[in-house]
């Protein structure tokens, strides 16, 4: 049955309600058909719809439920919150998770194409209107989420070098000051303090968290508290009893591993049991099994710094000593050649080798001082047979004008009235110029 109300078309199985309505349209005619319908139903607001949409849902499904799909439209909000879409085939819904510690390693394990089982509270948004998950945890098929999450960060981590062993630096010769990053209330500091309680260090422990919310954020800045000290600590051990994987997760944080990598300490991770590794161990210069094989690491390597030491010295004394008798026995061969008749014979020896070696550079000093006056005399005769004075001496002259010293070769230059200077062997003349003969 069908009836017309106003613009809507009500359509009803109920033959009760339909006659009801009738008689009453019937009754009252059509101008009132909408006054009768607001006085017989409930009109709703968008919020009183939503509302009770949600409290439906909520009421339907009053425990997380798990929902498989693939993980599509992935997005990274603010703070910790994620947001992405569940789908599969038929359908699509939207999920939204906002951190607060619930998993760990979450936002590294999403990427869009992921299968995976969800575990979330349904709901409906009430400001939009959204039928939307509320997410708890999510675990990848065929993996663990955690697991999953260590393998990503750790190959993108090693791309990128941090796990590089040829940036490794050794341990050092002898370690005499340590620095410790762990829990100070935790059985590890008292076992590696009891290892090392005779060692010759000093041990500085940088208490931090090493479990739960904020301990990456903790255990990143205690490395690097240790890095401003770095020139008085020869070596930093970050160490943590062993626990489940999500126990030791801070280890496999990223602001871990790059602190340790930067870090410009030597360092060395003691994370968990033996058969535990973390992205710490890969990246540290060392990785130490426990926090005990730390300890014993470390007092290993003062030991055998100790024995070379020893060894080193040792070997020293039976050189020094090797040297010194054989300057002992070379001072007793010459104490044994030189008596004092020896002594007096040797010494006379030389006296007379240094007497005719005396005689010997006087007369060579004398031959050559002679050889050299020879030569002196015969450069002196050559210069005087050259010499201007000589030339005089023969009765030439060297004429020049008063004020000029440069003799006159010829007496085209010259007039009458010119004073001259005319110079002899031994004395000068001055005169005058009468004429000039051509």
């Amino acid at each position: 049955m069908k009836w017309l109300i106003g613009h809507s078309l009500f359509v009803s199985s109920d033959s009760r309600l339909l006659e009801l309505l009738g008689s009453s349209i019937a009754g009252l005619g059509y101008d009132n058909t909408m006054n009768i319908i607001e006085q017989s139903t409930k009109i709703y607001t968008v919020s009183e719809l939503n509302g009770l949409a949600q409290a439906a849902l909520e009421d339907r499904f009053p425990n997380p439920i798990w929902i498989e799909g693939e993980i599509t439209n992935y997005r990274q909000g603010s703070g910790d919150h994620l947001y992405f879409s569940l789908k599969d085939a038929q359908a699509e819904v939207r999920c939204a998770y906002f951190g607060g510690g619930r998993q760990r390693g979450m936002a590294q394990i999403m990427e869009n194409g992921l299968q995976a089982l969800v575990l979330a509270e349904v709901s409906l948004w009430p400001k939009a209107g959204v039928f939307q998950l509320y997410v708890r945890a999510v675990e990848p098929r065929g993996s663990g989420a955690l697991q999953l999450a260590f393998e990503k960060l750790k190959k993108k981590l090693e791309a990128e070098g941090l796990f590089n062993p040829a940036t490794k630096r050794p341990l050092p010769v002898i370690i005499q000051h340590l620095a410790l990053v762990t829990s100070p209330d935790g059985a590890v500091v008292h076992d590696i303090l009891r290892i090392l309680k005779n060692a010759p260090m000093t041990i500085t422990i940088i208490p931090a968290a090493v479990q739960g919310e904020g301990a990456a954020d903790s255990i990143s800045e205690a490395i690097r508290a240790a890095g401003t000290i770095a020139p008085l600590v020869d070596i930093l051990v970050v160490a943590r009893g062993g626990g489940s994987l999500e126990d030791l997760w801070a280890f496999n944080e990223e602001p871990v591993a790059r602190a340790l990598h930067e870090c410009p300490v030597i360092t060395i991770s003691a994370i968990g049991h033996e058969t535990d590794f973390t992205i710490a161990d890969f990246a540290a210069d060392c990785r130490a099994p426990t926090p005990t094989a730390a300890a014993q690491l470390i007092l290993s390597q003062n030991e055998q710094a100790e024995r070379r030491l020893k060894e080193f010295s040792w070997r020293l004394i039976k050189h020094l000593r090797g040297i010194l008798e054989k300057i002992f026995g070379q001072l007793a061969h010459f104490k044994h050649l030189l008596t004092p008749q020896k002594l007096e014979r040797l010494l006379a020896d030389k006296f007379l080798t240094l007497d005719h070696l005396n005689e010997r550079l006087i007369l060579a000093i004398h031959n050559r001082l002679e050889v050299l006056k020879n030569r002196l005399d015969s450069l002196r005769s050559q210069l005087e047979l050259i010499s201007p004075n000589a030339v005089l001496a023969r009765g030439y002259a060297i004429v020049s004008m008063i004020n000029d010293s440069r003799p006159i070769r010829e007496a085209a230059g010259l007039k009458s009235g010119d004073l001259l200077k005319i110079r002899l062997w031994k004395e000068e003349i001055i005169c005058e110029t009468k004429s000039v003969g051509r």
